[in-house]
């Protein structure tokens, strides 16, 4: 139950917990019920909308100790068996879960700081009249050190037990994701780098514009067999969307990427068109890159072509720019899952180059001419972004959509609304 979703678990995966009877340890807590002084009932018990003091600041205090250290999953509505460490022996089920899961969810956002990206929780019913267990399934932060605003303290994982941190484990955490930041950022730099180099391939050739986009795990993660695997290897989708006065589709010619090949710990997919070339890496440790390219007259069969190349040069076009991201998107979805790493948060990077001014085109429906703009000679680089789960990727899109427009001088006032949903579940990953 670990690598799936947290929407997606059943009460059937809450059963597989005692029936495997699963130990606590560094990345799972168990807890019967709500924690109350001996002798008390929880509020939420006796019919009421609140949670204990002690309830919250227990509970909190084990989210809290995960986010900083490796991330993990606490489950309210399980009792443990007197070995050490426990283990699951029972559903206890819990009233009104859903709704439990809701109010834990809101204290959770008000009593932690800095709040913790990507934490989920939900309830999960194991009895008809909504009874069940609630799930927190809590990722390893970058955002830390995080701390209980009502305590003032800062919590950690070690083995099976929740402590307090020192001032000295304070700031060698502080230190390290400091680190660890400037090394997500490094990696950025190298691929810009790399990027800017190929571009300068094509200016021989007249090519006007490249697109990058670039995909860093924010945490640790590993997938050995990426080319071996279709779900995780790069691929190329078009996608559907909607837009007030009609339908709409993301695609760049090719829609798939015609030729692929293994690359050192990695996948690379290749694909070709009269005006495009394009790609796509997918590496072991979750580095995800697409890129794409105006060719110019490079690759031209004759003279034919290469003139007609002079001739109709192409802008960059919405839906290119928009569906290279998108699929970076479901790439990462997709690596996500196959990694059972469902928590991790990844961080975006989108990037222009064109040498000369750029003219960017509408979609294919746009009737009345309300997407188009220029870009500015010497390439874009936009703010880098926070991925969280694909239920954020329709507002992501849009906010990616939003710069983008802008920087082209255009304050659009209607995005696209994209089907991830479909888009995902075509790509098994939904």
């Amino acid at each position: 139950m670990f690598g799936k979703r947290i929407g997606e678990l059943t009460a059937g995966d809450i059963d597989r917990l005692w029936q495997d009877v699963v130990p606590e340890g560094a990345e799972v807590e168990l807890k019967e019920t709500l924690p109350t002084n001996k002798g008390r009932v929880d509020p939420w018990f006796n019919g009421g909308d609140s949670i204990g003091e002690k309830a919250r600041n227990e509970l909190l205090e084990e989210v809290i100790a995960f986010a900083n250290a490796f991330g993990g999953s606490l489950v309210l509505g399980i009792s443990e068996t007197d070995d050490k460490p426990a283990r699951a022996k029972a559903i206890v089920p819990l009233p009104r879960c859903a709704e439990l899961a809701d109010r834990l969810r809101l204290q959770c956002r008000d009593c932690i700081e800095p709040q913790i990206p990507l934490l989920e929780v939900a309830g999960v019913p194991t009895r008809p009249d909504g009874a069940g267990v609630v799930v927190f399934q809590v990722p390893r932060s970058r955002a830390g050190p995080h701390r209980h605003t009502v305590t003032k303290e800062c919590y950690v994982r070690r083995a099976d037990r929740t402590e307090r941190m020192t001032m000295r484990e304070i700031q060698d955490l502080t230190l390290h994701l400091t680190r660890s930041a400037a090394g997500i950022n490094a990696i950025f730099d190298s691929r810009r780098l790399k990027f800017q180099s190929e571009f300068g391939d094509y200016q021989p050739y007249g090519g006007l514009f490249g697109v990058r986009v670039t995909a860093i795990p924010l945490v640790p993660v590993f997938f050995e067999h990426v080319h071996r695997e279709a779900s995780v290897a790069p691929v190329l989708t078009n996608l559907t969307g909607v837009l007030s006065d009609g339908g709409i589709m993301l695609a760049i010619p090719p829609q798939n990427f015609m030729q692929r090949r293994p690359i050192l710990r990695g996948s690379q997919g290749h694909g070709g068109s009269f005006s495009l070339d394009v790609a796509g890496e997918v590496y072991s440790d979750g580095l995800i890159e697409y890129r794409l390219f105006e060719k110019g007259i490079r690759g031209a069969k004759d003279d034919k072509e290469m003139q007609l190349r002079r001739d109709q040069p192409p802008p960059l076009y919405a839906s290119w720019f928009m569906c290279l991201a998108a699929n970076v998107l479901c790439s990462i979805e997709r690596f996500r899952r196959r990694a059972d790493a469902p928590s991790v948060e990844w961080a975006l990077e989108v990037e222009i180059q064109n040498a000369n001014e750029l003219r960017v085109g509408p979609y294919p429906n746009d009737l009345v001419g309300r997407f188009s703009g220029q870009l500015p000679a010497g390439g874009t680089l936009f703010p880098q972004y926070s991925v969280g789960g694909p239920e954020e990727f329709p507002d992501l899109h849009a906010m990616v959509e939003r710069d983008f427009w802008h920087a082209a001088g255009n304050d659009v006032y209607e995005t696209p609304v994209i089907d991830y949903a479909r888009a995902l579940k075509v790509l098994g990953a939904g």
